[in-house]
């Protein structure tokens, strides 16, 4: 049995046992854990303690995710910038551009093509088309004809497109009707209660965008379109996360709600706007979590998503075709400065009327960013769902070899999801109540279970799954 990949995190006074490649989690007090680690350190099975989890384990494991390699023949999606413009003034927001371009309606076209002509040389007969912006819908006319063509050109083909959007909603309600008519996914951006929704996401004129913006969600809520709400967190809001949440369960109906912590960017640092502190966003958060829960609405932050595995959280590295309104193919929606700012160039291709050309060096070397280039990333029990976040805006390599606000709050929350699944909520409020437990995880540099020996002895009562 390998057990390279087996993680022991401690719980209050118990320990939780992870090794997701084998997909097994549980629940022991100390007193086991000394015993049941001993008997994995000499590889033999267990009589007395465990014996379930060593027999799981001893199952063959899932694959260790790894990178892509060879020719780009099986792209993630095709994702569309219509333009980098915007009809928001959002606080935190560095994905517009002060001299928008607008894509051409026949680049669009080149690149439906282009991506349908890909699917069918590799006898794909499912793809995905993505719209990103800027705020995509401000140019609603190129998106209707791109989706029309692509639904044109797709049934021709024999080929199944998935329609995602992501958007500000901030346009006339005829529009979000058509959207919910043509789109499979509607990913649509709320901040909280008008209060912090006109603050911090205002209209470019400064007017309100709540009620514009909450009326079009009650349109997606009621069609056959999946509803994703997006609530960004920060300082000012995080106290309202629980009743934000009660709001939503009681006003829309989401297939999903993700909560996600503010990225510190350039304009949040310029207008004051300030991340909310780790201990209170985790609290705050399974306290949404719980909340929705009632109303069957799972909740996320894109880092915890302990039901996958792979290499890589985002677009980069999983052969995403991500066109710009000027034809360049990345596989990164955020703005060109941004990655010029971190001297990165995630650019590997154009595309033309004559279809994609793609640059297979610079597609190996985007594939390359993954968890195996993150020495933090080594060791903890959340590498193959977290992938060390973002590769472009969160730094992993701390001056000082430690866990950041991110990487807490993601091992905490991963941690009481795993509780949540092993039926120990009790357990969990316990110890999310307990502000040492937040130290503990920050300090602790090394999830395997081989670097967990040491932890006290305890006589709670075992508890297994």
């Amino acid at each position: 049995m390998n057990s390279a990949d087996i993680f022991a995190i401690p719980v209050d006074q118990k320990v939780l046992i992870y090794a997701p490649l084998h997909d097994v989690s549980a629940l022991i007090n100390q007193a086991a854990w000394k015993k049941w680690a001993a008997y994995l350190e000499n590889d033999r099975e267990s009589s007395e303690c465990a014996s379930e989890l060593f027999s799981k384990m001893r199952q063959t494991q899932s694959e260790i995710p790894g990178f892509k390699t060879g020719d780009l023949t099986d792209p993630l999606m095709l994702g569309l910038i219509p333009t980098r413009a915007c009809n928001m003034n959002c606080g935190y927001c560095d994905f517009t551009s002060s001299n928008p371009a607008t894509m051409p309606i026949e680049m669009a076209k080149y690149s439906i093509q282009a991506y349908l002509e890909l699917l069918r040389q590799n006898n794909k007969g499912n793809g995905a088309i993505h719209f990103f912006g800027g705020e995509p819908m401000i140019v609603p006319e190129l998106v209707q004809v791109a989706v029309e063509y692509a639904k044109f050109e797709a049934a021709k083909a024999g080929i199944d497109i998935h329609f995602e959007l992501i958007t500000n909603g901030l346009y006339a309600a005829s529009l979000a009707r058509w959207l919910s008519q043509n789109f499979d996914t509607v990913i649509l951006s709320l901040d909280g209660f008008a209060e912090f929704q006109d603050r911090f996401r205002p209209m470019k004129n400064g007017h309100s965008s709540f009620e514009i913006v909450s009326k079009n969600a009650g349109i997606f809520s009621e069609s056959d379109c999946e509803l994703i709400i997006r609530s960004c967190v920060f300082k000012e809001n995080v106290s309202q996360l629980p009743q934000w949440a009660e709001w939503i369960g009681n006003h829309l109906l989401p297939s999903m709600v993700c909560f996600e912590p503010m990225t510190k960017t350039q304009e949040s640092q310029k207008n004051g706007i300030l991340s909310a502190d780790p201990a209170v966003f985790i609290q705050k958060f399974c306290s949404a979590s719980n909340i929705l829960k009632k109303f069957g609405i799972p909740v996320i932050f894109s880092s915890t998503d302990i039901s996958r595995k792979s290499f890589s959280i985002c677009p980069l590295g999983q052969d995403a075709l991500i066109i710009s309104p000027e034809g360049s193919i990345s596989s990164c929606y955020q703005i060109e400065t941004e990655w010029r700012r971190q001297k990165m160039d995630l650019a590997f291709g154009r595309v033309d009327s004559g279809g994609f050309h793609f640059d297979m060096e610079k597609v190996n070397g985007a594939r390359a960013f993954s968890i195996q280039n993150k020495q933090l990333c080594a060791d903890c029990f959340c590498k193959y769902h977290c992938n060390g976040g973002c590769h472009l805006s969160h730094n992993i390599n701390q001056p000082d070899g430690s866990y950041d606000d991110f990487c807490i709050e993601t091992r905490m929350i991963s941690a009481a999801f795993l509780l949540d699944e092993l039926n120990q909520t009790e357990v969990k409020e316990t110890w999310l109540s307990n502000a040492s437990s937040i130290r503990i995880m920050a300090s602790q540099s090394s999830d395997l279970w081989s670097a967990q020996r040491s932890l006290p002895m305890s006589d709670q009562i075992s508890k297994e799954n």
